[in-house]
C-alpha cells in the first residue's frame, strides 16, 4: 500500500487522529492537493497576465514583402515593403534595403502574442476543470464531519 502525503498529512495519519475511513482520508487529501494545483495554476495565469500587459501596444500587424522596383532604365532594384490592412483596403510602406529593428520586435511581440493568449486560454480551462472536479470533491467528502472531529 503506498502512502500518500500532501503537506505532511498522510491518510493514515488522518484515519488516526479525526477516527474516519481511508476513503474519505484519500478523498481530503485529494482535495488538498487540487487546492495546491489550482493555487500553482492561479500564479502561473497571473505571471502570462502580466507577461500579455508588457506586450500589448507593441504588436505590428500585418508582413513584410521583398520586391523590386524598376528604375529609369528599368533594371531591377529589390526593395522592403510593409503591407498591412486598414480599412478593408491593403496598405503599403515602403522600407528601403533594410528591415527596421522596432518592426522586427512587433512582429515578434504579435507571435508572442498569439502564443501567450492561447497558453492563458489552456490555463483558464485548466482552472475551470480544477475547480470543476473540487467542487466534486468537496460534495464527495462529509466535510462536516472532519471539522466536528477536528474542533474537538
Amino acid at each position: 500500500m503506498v502512502a500518500v502525503e500532501v503537506e505532511g498529512f498522510t491518510a493514515e495519519k488522518l484515519m488516526e487522529e479525526l477516527g474516519i475511513s481511508r476513503e474519505t482520508a484519500m478523498m481530503f487529501l485529494d482535495v488538498m492537493e487540487t487546492h495546491k494545483a489550482i493555487e500553482e495554476l492561479e500564479k502561473e495565469i497571473d505571471a502570462t497576465v502580466d507577461r500579455i500587459n508588457e506586450l500589448i501596444g507593441k504588436e505590428v500587424k500585418g508582413w513584410v514583402e521583398y520586391k523590386y522596383v524598376l528604375n529609369k532604365v528599368k533594371k531591377p532594384y529589390w526593395y522592403w515593403y510593409w503591407r498591412y490592412r486598414e480599412d478593408g483596403k491593403t496598405r503599403s510602406r515602403y522600407l528601403g534595403k533594410r528591415v527596421p529593428e522596432w518592426l522586427i520586435e512587433g512582429f515578434r511581440a504579435r507571435d508572442l502574442l498569439k502564443m501567450l493568449n492561447k497558453k492563458l486560454n489552456k490555463l483558464i480551462r485548466l482552472h475551470r476543470e480544477a475547480q470543476n472536479y473540487l467542487a466534486e470533491g468537496h460534495k464527495n467528502i462529509r466535510f462536516a464531519e472532519i471539522v466536528a472531529k477536528t474542533l474537538r
